[in-house]
């Protein structure tokens, strides 16, 4: 369920490192954490209760590019630096420890 928090959440830059990130990396940043808002935060919970692999969860992720993020273009990937593998993860780790445990156990197999 939805909250205005999950909704209307910006992050904290205590530190000013967004100034150090280049607008592709907060791009990355900001696409994950809307898939997250909109596509994972709603069902996390059903998923969660039914107890069944979300094949579905992980085709979307692929498809938004989360899955294979640091493998060259060449090898089908998304050819981008560990800077937008680290966002991309603190986003989905945010509130959704299963989505995140699910792409690490996806990158470790590959």
């Amino acid at each position: 369920m939805q909250n205005a928090y999950q909704n209307s959440y910006k992050g904290f830059d205590y530190l000013l490192l967004d100034d150090l990130l280049t607008t592709e990396q907060l791009l990355i940043r900001d696409t994950v954490r809307t898939f997250v808002n909109q596509n994972i935060l709603p069902t996390i919970e059903a998923i969660a209760q039914s107890a069944v692999f979300p094949k579905s969860l992980m085709q979307q992720l692929g498809e938004v590019g989360v899955l294979g993020i640091t493998i060259p273009q060449q090898y089908g990937g998304s050819g981008l630096d560990y800077i937008s593998y680290g966002l991309a993860m603190q986003e989905l780790e945010r509130e959704v420890i299963l989505a995140f445990v699910l792409v690490l156990a996806y990158k470790v197999l590959w």
